[in-house]
């Protein structure tokens, strides 16, 4: 009975802080001036993962060959220039004559310089293994994965199961400057307002666990 007579008090309490931080909103929004709500922004660490915010510190880039590829906000760029809407990020990049591999954890994919395309490749095993690395040994290229070494034939893109040593990895290098500011995001006060109206936001997560 005692639990129950909580979880009553618990249910209006939570009910009543969401009705008061709705009617502030609303309240902001109908009498601050248009131009305070757009200027002002918001960071915070529950801000950015609410708004899946980059920061710029965690944006990596590969470089395959000359060329750099970074992933921003769901989509691959290759320099400045988007060529690849995907959830997955890039583990590294390397090139082969004209061809540029870049690997993701659970994909490949492949860039040929000759017509300008990316083209998906198989991936030589089980979805349950990851990639971890790709890198070069001898002009060939190699997948570094949860559960060993493969290396793959640029002709065919046949893979095989190898062990190998004195490989050379695809290591992280800094993304273009250009690409930093998309990741640098704010959230505006009437962006925020705006969504705790609409019921997107109604507490911040640390309060609403």
């Amino acid at each position: 009975m005692r639990m129950k007579q909580l979880l009553i008090h618990l249910f209006w309490f939570v009910l009543t802080v969401m009705v008061l931080v709705w009617l502030v909103a609303f309240l902001l929004l109908t009498f601050l001036p248009e131009q305070r709500l757009t200027a002002y922004e918001l960071r915070s660490a529950w801000l950015d993962q609410l708004y899946d915010h980059q920061r710029p510190s965690h944006l990596t880039a590969f470089r395959a060959g000359n060329t750099r590829y970074s992933h921003v906000n769901g989509i691959l760029f290759q320099e400045t220039s988007p060529v690849l809407k995907t959830t997955e990020k890039p583990v590294g990049a390397v090139l082969i004559g004209q061809q540029q591999l870049i690997a993701m954890k659970n994909q490949l994919w492949i860039f040929q310089e000759n017509d300008q395309r990316m083209n998906q490749l198989s991936v030589p095993f089980e979805s349950a293994i990851t990639i971890r690395k790709v890198g070069l040994h001898y002009g060939l290229p190699v997948l570094k994965t949860t559960q060993g070494m493969w290396r793959g034939d640029p002709e065919t893109w046949d893979w095989e199961a190898v062990e190998l040593f004195g490989v050379s990895w695809s290591e992280p290098v800094s993304a273009p400057t250009e690409l930093i500011g998309k990741t640098d995001r704010r959230v505006t006060l009437k962006q925020l307002l705006n969504d705790v109206l609409s019921g997107r936001i109604m507490l911040p997560r640390e309060l609403s666990h």
